[in-house]
């Protein structure tokens, strides 16, 4: 077991963002008032690369999986990599251990290139996507 404190470095972030994320998602839900539209389909008409993230985390919270899908495509997977990195850390927390699946740095380095390059594919996939079919 490593020292609270190293495991909090290491884990801490990305723990509270997978809360937040998940966390955010179901007080909105919660909450009487409606979301506010994005100020980037205010403007152009057009929503923007992350339109309707938020509806797609709410509906995967209550189980509407294909209405998800229709909010945001890229919603159902990324939910389910939020779930993923939420657990991963807070096992690491509760074991009071340093879990790194890859501890060489040069390699962590590339596999964050190559997860951020696939993740901006993807998430432009999902906007033109939502373009094409005229989503808003």
């Amino acid at each position: 077991p490593c020292a609270l404190r190293t495991v909090l470095l290491h884990h801490g972030p990305a723990l509270a963002l997978s809360v937040m994320a998940l966390g955010g998602s179901l007080l909105v839900s919660l909450a009487p008032f409606a979301l506010f539209r994005c100020t980037f389909l205010r403007f152009t008409g057009y929503p923007c690369p992350t339109c309707g993230g938020t509806r797609s985390f709410i509906d995967c919270l209550n189980g509407e999986w294909l209405a998800a899908f229709r909010e945001f495509p890229l919603g159902v997977p990324l939910y389910f990599v939020v779930w993923a990195v939420l657990f991963w850390n807070f096992a690491a927390l509760i074991s009071r251990r340093s879990i790194c699946a890859i501890a060489h740095r040069p390699l962590k380095i590339l596999v964050f290139q190559w997860a951020l390059g696939i993740g901006m594919v993807l998430l432009t996939a999902s906007w033109i996507y939502r373009l094409a079919w005229g989503f808003k």
